[in-house]
């Protein structure tokens, strides 16, 4: 039986409010810290085939870095993840305008989306004796454009087996559109260690989502098949970057499912860690960090530089209900949206 979670106070908000930080470890030492500020995974350790345990997410020690909106790193976002075309979501034949924080899209929930706001939090007991701790925001109606209240649960998960699992459930009052990620950024053979061009990817889709020069999402899927964005066998990071989109990386369709499965794995051959993603969500947004410039400084003192980390976000198609053909992202009242990433961890 694991130990029950921490919790410690972090830091605090201009306001006064305080933010906290739980930490989850399992009986063979694997650690995971989430902060309450936007259910930021700050940091993530695993061990290694040496015995060594290396911190695989990008994060930062004080709450004051985290406040200077750093790209996203380690939180909990949306309500949509990703970019919703000219801000325009529609339900049940209304259309409904949210705010446009990236030119002409809305971003990852807008200028304040979940990923900023105050989370409570709680420790839970599995079944099986695995400790979790449950996130939980209420996201008010019309917070950032949106119709409808929304409860957001998200609850964090270290397995017995060296898993991370992310879990979420939304109630919504009235219909309305909620596709969540985990924007963690990997590097496995461990933060502020390197970049991660020579880790080898693969994700497991045969589609890419189609957009414009300003990442306007099309309402289009491309093959992948002869392409560099092609990573059903893996590749290196450093001999694909110059070929996908903007060395930025694509939206992969999934497909929609209510199960569990393998979707995208990483290696590290310098530290010989692998991680293998697994998911019910029908998209993943791959991102190489190559906008990394050494302005942020991460939790080892070291300057995080390009392609520092890379993330693997899972999440439904943010266009969904403008664009036919992406599945369905609507919560209706009495019929709660559920979703599990799972990020396991071994090494080879």
């Amino acid at each position: 039986m694991q130990s029950r979670p921490q919790s410690r106070i972090f830091g605090q908000l201009p306001d006064g409010r305080e933010v906290h930080a739980w930490t989850l470890q399992n009986s063979s030492g694997m650690k995971l810290e989430v902060l309450t500020y936007g259910g930021i995974v700050s940091r993530l350790e695993v061990p290694g085939r040496d015995g060594l345990f290396r911190d695989v997410v990008l994060g930062f020690d004080n709450l004051e870095t985290y406040l200077k909106n750093p790209p996203y790193a380690g939180a909990t976002v949306g309500r949509i993840a990703g970019r919703v075309p000219d801000g325009k979501i529609r339900v049940d034949g209304k259309e409904h305008h949210l705010f446009q924080n990236d030119g002409t899209n809305h971003l990852h929930g807008g200028v304040t989306g979940i990923d900023k706001r105050i989370w409570s939090a709680g420790a839970i007991e599995g079944q099986d004796g695995t400790a979790k701790v449950n996130m939980t925001y209420t996201s008010p109606s019309g917070e950032e454009g949106y119709p409808g209240e929304v409860i957001i649960s998200a609850m964090y998960t270290l397995t017995e087996d060296n898993a991370f699992l992310f879990e979420t459930q939304v109630e919504a009052s009235e219909p309305t559109p909620v596709s969540l990620t985990h924007h963690g950024y990997f590097n496995l053979n461990g933060e502020g260690n390197g970049s991660i061009e020579d880790h080898e990817l693969a994700i497991l889709s045969d589609e890419v989502a189609e957009a414009s020069e300003d990442m306007t999402l099309l309402g289009e899927k491309t093959p992948v098949a002869g392409s560099a964005c092609d990573l059903n066998k893996s590749k290196r990071v450093k001999d694909i970057i110059a070929g996908i989109w903007k060395e930025h990386g694509d939206l992969y369709w999934l497909g929609e499912t209510e199960e569990l499965r393998p979707v995208a794995r990483l290696r590290d051959p310098a530290s010989r860690n692998l991680m293998e993603v697994s998911t019910t969500q029908s998209c993943l947004q791959f991102y190489t960090g190559k906008d990394f410039d050494k302005s942020l400084v991460g939790k080892s003192g070291q300057a995080y530089g390009r392609c520092a980390g890379l993330c693997l976000e899972t999440e439904g198609y943010p266009a969904a209900t403008t664009q036919e053909g992406f599945g369905d992202i609507i919560v209706r009242p009495g019929d709660p949206q559920h979703h599990i990433t799972k990020f396991a961890f071994c090494h080879d």
